[in-house]
Protein backbone atom coordinates (compact mmCIF):
# COMPACT_ATOMS: atom_id res chain seq x y z
CA UNK A 1 0.00 0.00 0.00
CA UNK A 2 1.11 3.53 -0.72
CA UNK A 3 -0.99 5.00 2.08
CA UNK A 4 -3.55 4.01 4.67
CA UNK A 5 -3.79 0.77 6.55
CA UNK A 6 -6.01 -2.26 6.86
CA UNK A 7 -7.00 -3.58 10.27
CA UNK A 8 -9.39 -6.19 11.57
CA UNK A 9 -10.47 -5.73 15.17
CA UNK A 10 -7.69 -3.14 15.49
CA UNK A 11 -4.95 -5.56 14.40
CA UNK A 12 -3.01 -4.74 11.22
CA UNK A 13 -3.43 -7.09 8.28
CA UNK A 14 -0.03 -8.00 6.89
CA UNK A 15 -0.39 -11.47 5.42
CA UNK A 16 -2.92 -14.27 4.85
CA UNK A 17 -4.57 -15.63 7.97
CA UNK A 18 -7.34 -18.04 8.93
CA UNK A 19 -9.11 -14.95 10.32
CA UNK A 20 -10.07 -14.14 6.72
CA UNK A 21 -11.78 -16.42 4.23
CA UNK A 22 -12.40 -15.90 0.53
CA UNK A 23 -14.87 -17.29 -1.98
CA UNK A 24 -14.29 -16.57 -5.66
CA UNK A 25 -16.64 -16.37 -8.66
CA UNK A 26 -15.96 -19.99 -9.44
CA UNK A 27 -15.47 -22.64 -6.81
CA UNK A 28 -11.71 -23.10 -6.40
CA UNK A 29 -11.76 -26.66 -5.17
CA UNK A 30 -9.57 -29.71 -5.63
CA UNK A 31 -11.60 -31.84 -8.09
CA UNK A 32 -9.92 -35.09 -7.05
CA UNK A 33 -10.85 -34.64 -3.37
CA UNK A 34 -14.18 -35.41 -1.76
CA UNK A 35 -16.48 -32.74 -0.36
CA UNK A 36 -15.32 -33.39 3.22
CA UNK A 37 -11.66 -33.42 2.21
CA UNK A 38 -12.03 -30.09 0.37
CA UNK A 39 -13.75 -28.50 3.36
CA UNK A 40 -11.14 -29.75 5.85
CA UNK A 41 -8.07 -29.33 3.62
CA UNK A 42 -6.54 -26.30 5.35
CA UNK A 43 -7.22 -27.68 8.83
CA UNK A 44 -5.52 -30.97 7.94
CA UNK A 45 -2.62 -29.13 6.27
CA UNK A 46 -2.13 -27.06 9.43
CA UNK A 47 -1.86 -30.29 11.44
CA UNK A 48 -4.94 -29.64 13.55
CA UNK A 49 -6.46 -32.69 15.24
CA UNK A 50 -9.55 -34.12 13.53
CA UNK A 51 -11.45 -33.78 16.82
CA UNK A 52 -11.09 -30.01 16.42
CA UNK A 53 -12.35 -29.59 12.86
CA UNK A 54 -14.55 -32.64 12.09
CA UNK A 55 -17.57 -31.53 14.17
CA UNK A 56 -17.40 -28.05 12.60
CA UNK A 57 -17.12 -29.60 9.12
CA UNK A 58 -20.22 -31.75 9.76
CA UNK A 59 -22.11 -28.69 11.02
CA UNK A 60 -21.21 -26.78 7.86
CA UNK A 61 -22.15 -29.73 5.63
CA UNK A 62 -25.55 -29.76 7.29
CA UNK A 63 -25.92 -25.98 7.08
CA UNK A 64 -25.00 -25.96 3.38
CA UNK A 65 -27.44 -28.74 2.53
CA UNK A 66 -24.67 -31.17 1.55
CA UNK A 67 -25.52 -34.09 3.85
CA UNK A 68 -25.21 -37.32 1.91
CA UNK A 69 -22.58 -35.86 -0.42
CA UNK A 70 -19.64 -35.79 2.03
CA UNK A 71 -17.73 -38.50 0.17
CA UNK A 72 -18.62 -37.44 -3.37
CA UNK A 73 -15.86 -35.98 -5.54
CA UNK A 74 -16.59 -32.34 -6.33
CA UNK A 75 -16.64 -33.03 -10.07
CA UNK A 76 -19.83 -35.01 -9.41
CA UNK A 77 -21.62 -31.95 -7.99
CA UNK A 78 -23.66 -29.17 -9.57
CA UNK A 79 -22.26 -25.63 -9.72
CA UNK A 80 -24.39 -24.52 -6.78
CA UNK A 81 -23.25 -27.45 -4.68
CA UNK A 82 -19.61 -26.71 -5.50
CA UNK A 83 -20.09 -23.10 -4.38
CA UNK A 84 -21.59 -24.36 -1.12
CA UNK A 85 -18.49 -26.52 -0.60
CA UNK A 86 -16.30 -23.46 -1.27
CA UNK A 87 -18.28 -21.41 1.25
CA UNK A 88 -18.05 -24.17 3.86
CA UNK A 89 -14.29 -24.42 3.28
CA UNK A 90 -13.94 -20.66 3.76
CA UNK A 91 -16.06 -20.72 6.92
CA UNK A 92 -14.50 -23.73 8.65
CA UNK A 93 -11.74 -21.64 10.22
CA UNK A 94 -14.42 -19.35 11.65
CA UNK A 95 -13.01 -16.21 10.00
CA UNK A 96 -13.82 -12.77 11.30
CA UNK A 97 -14.12 -11.58 7.70
CA UNK A 98 -15.40 -13.46 4.66
CA UNK A 99 -14.57 -11.91 1.28
CA UNK A 100 -16.89 -12.97 -1.54
CA UNK A 101 -16.18 -11.96 -5.14
CA UNK A 102 -19.38 -12.50 -7.14
CA UNK A 103 -19.75 -16.06 -5.86
CA UNK A 104 -23.24 -16.52 -7.33
CA UNK A 105 -22.67 -14.83 -10.70
CA UNK A 106 -22.59 -18.03 -12.77
CA UNK A 107 -25.63 -19.64 -11.15
CA UNK A 108 -29.14 -19.87 -12.58
CA UNK A 109 -31.77 -17.60 -11.00
CA UNK A 110 -33.37 -20.25 -8.79
CA UNK A 111 -30.05 -21.56 -7.44
CA UNK A 112 -28.80 -18.00 -6.97
CA UNK A 113 -31.78 -17.07 -4.80
CA UNK A 114 -31.39 -20.25 -2.76
CA UNK A 115 -27.68 -19.46 -2.25
CA UNK A 116 -28.45 -15.89 -1.20
CA UNK A 117 -30.91 -17.11 1.41
CA UNK A 118 -28.41 -19.72 2.57
CA UNK A 119 -25.70 -17.06 2.90
CA UNK A 120 -27.95 -14.84 5.02
CA UNK A 121 -28.83 -17.73 7.33
CA UNK A 122 -25.21 -18.91 7.56
CA UNK A 123 -23.90 -15.40 8.21
CA UNK A 124 -26.40 -14.96 11.02
CA UNK A 125 -25.43 -18.30 12.55
CA UNK A 126 -21.64 -17.90 12.08
CA UNK A 127 -21.50 -14.19 13.04
CA UNK A 128 -18.87 -13.28 10.44
CA UNK A 129 -18.60 -10.00 8.59
CA UNK A 130 -19.10 -10.56 4.86
CA UNK A 131 -17.71 -8.24 2.19
CA UNK A 132 -19.69 -9.21 -0.91
CA UNK A 133 -18.86 -7.94 -4.40
CA UNK A 134 -21.66 -8.02 -6.98
CA UNK A 135 -22.81 -6.25 -10.13
CA UNK A 136 -26.42 -7.14 -9.33
CA UNK A 137 -28.24 -4.26 -7.61
CA UNK A 138 -31.11 -6.47 -6.39
CA UNK A 139 -28.60 -8.91 -4.89
CA UNK A 140 -26.82 -6.05 -3.12
CA UNK A 141 -30.11 -4.77 -1.69
CA UNK A 142 -31.18 -8.25 -0.56
CA UNK A 143 -27.90 -9.25 1.10
CA UNK A 144 -26.53 -6.01 2.50
CA UNK A 145 -26.88 -3.78 5.48
CA UNK A 146 -24.43 -1.34 3.86
CA UNK A 147 -23.66 -0.78 0.16
CA UNK A 148 -20.65 0.94 -1.38
CA UNK A 149 -20.74 1.69 -5.10
CA UNK A 150 -17.45 1.78 -6.97
CA UNK A 151 -16.98 4.39 -9.66
CA UNK A 152 -15.95 3.61 -13.20
CA UNK A 153 -12.31 3.63 -14.19
CA UNK A 154 -10.45 3.67 -11.96
CA UNK A 155 -12.65 1.58 -9.71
Amino acid sequence: PTRGRVTIDGKPVGRPSPDRGIVFQEATLFPWLSVIDNITFASRLAGRPASEYRPRAQELIEMMGLRGFEHHAVYELSGGMRQRVAIARAWISQPLLLLMDEPFGALDAQTRLAMQELLLAAREQRRSTVLFVTHDIEEALFLSDRIAIMSGRPG
